[in-house]
C-alpha cells in the first residue's frame, strides 16, 4: 500500500486535484525538467538530497579500547541496516565512543542507506550510530521518512550502477546528496504525508509486536522443551 501510493502520487503524478481527480490523467499541466528529462507536474521543483536534508556518515569506534564499547547508544553496521525497521543493534557504544570516532547518532525517524556492496534502505525506529558503510538521511519539516523511504528504494538500481571499487563496489556520501528529489508544493506533500504516514506506523508497529512475540517465543520454547512449564487450555462448548 505504501509502494502504491507514493508511485501514484509521486511516478505516476496521479494525486488528487483540487477536484478530487487525478491530476496527470486530468490534464492537469506538465513542465519539461531538464535534471530528470522527464515531465514534473508545473508549480514543482527539484532539488539535489544534499540540498533539502541532512546526509550523515557514520564510523566505528577503536575497536580495541573496552572503554568506548558498552551502555550508552545503539551502534549499527552495514548489515543490519538490512532489516526493515531497525529496531535493535546488537552492539552499543558508550558516550566516549561516540565522542572519540567518526560515528554520528542518528535520530528516530532517519532514513538509513548502506552503502557498500548491496544498497539497502531502510527506518530508524530508534536512536542509533552509525559505521562508515552507512549514511542517514534526516528528516524535516520538508521532507519525511515516508517520502524519501520509497524515492531511495525506487533508484537503487541507479545507484547499484553507480558504485565503484572491486573488492568492496560502493558508493559514497556525495552520491546520496546529489540524488534529485522532486518537491511537490507544501499542501501536496502534507495530504500525502496524511495519508502515509498511518500506513508506515502499522508497519511500525507489526514489526515491533513480531519481535516481542518472537521473544516470548525463544523464552519460553526452552522451557516446554525441558517440562518447566506446561500450557493449560480448556475447550469452550460451542
Amino acid at each position: 500500500m505504501a509502494k502504491q501510493l507514493y508511485d501514484y502520487w509521486f511516478v505516476q503524478f496521479d494525486f488528487p486535484n483540487e477536484e478530487g481527480k487525478p491530476y496527470k490523467s486530468s490534464g492537469g499541466a506538465m513542465v519539461w525538467n531538464e535534471n530528470l528529462k522527464r515531465e514534473i507536474p508545473q508549480g514543482w521543483v527539484v532539488e539535489k538530497m544534499g540540498k533539502c536534508t541532512n546526509v550523515l556518515l557514520g564510523g566505528t569506534p577503536d575497536t580495541n579500547d573496552n572503554s568506548l564499547w558498552g551502555n550508552g547508544y545503539n551502534w549499527l553496521n552495514s548489515g543490519e541496516v538490512a532489516e526493515f525497521p531497525i529496531l535493535k543493534s546488537e552492539k552499543n557504544i558508550t558516550p566516549k565512543g561516540l565522542e572519540k570516532s567518526a560515528t554520528v547518532l542518528a535520530p528516530k525517524g532517519s532514513v538509513t542507506l548502506s552503502i557498500t556492496r548491496h544498497l539497502r534502505p531502510s527506518i530508524l525506529c530508534i536512536d542509533a550510530c552509525i559505521n562508515q558503510s552507512v549514511v542517514a538521511i534526516l528528516e524535516n519539516d520538508k521532507i519525511s521518512k515516508e517520502y524519501i523511504y520509497p524515492l531511495l528504494n525506487r533508484d537503487i538500481p541507479r545507484l547499484m550502477s553507480l558504485r565503484t571499487g572491486a573488492q568492496q563496489p560502493h558508493i559514497n556520501k556525495g552520491t546520496v546528496e546529489a540524488i534529485n528529489v522532486i518537491l511537490p508544493p507544501a499542501n501536496i506533500m502534507g495530504a500525502y504525508i496524511n495519508k502515509a504516514e498511518s500506513i508506515y506506523n502499522a508497519i511500525f508497529n507489526n514489526a515491533k509486536e513480531v519481535e516481542e512475540l518472537t521473544k516470548q517465543r525463544d523464552e519460553l520454547l526452552p522451557l516446554l522443551m525441558n517440562g518447566q512449564a506446561t500450557i493449560n487450555y480448556h475447550l469452550s462448548a460451542c
